[in-house]
């Protein structure tokens, strides 16, 4: 049986493209929400309140929580 972080990754790596692809996705991973529950992490930088709406619609009962952290950059 997969441990709920491994399905949170296969459910992260079935949307990545996609996710990728939105308006104000800056990253994503495996994090935890403000409750203490383990969820998909959506970091966003300025990202359209419909497209928040889309990606937790796609994530379905999937837990997906939207941190604003602005532009990720390499130094």
């Amino acid at each position: 049986m997969a441990s709920i972080e491994d399905q949170l990754l296969a459910a992260r790596d079935k949307h990545e493209t996609w996710l990728n692809q939105q308006p104000g996705v800056s990253a994503t991973g495996i994090g935890m929400n403000s409750g203490g529950q383990t969820c998909v992490k959506i970091f966003t930088n300025h990202m359209p309140p419909d497209v928040k709406t889309a990606i937790s619609q796609r994530f379905g009962s999937t837990p997906v929580d939207f941190e604003e952290t602005g532009e990720f950059r390499a130094f």
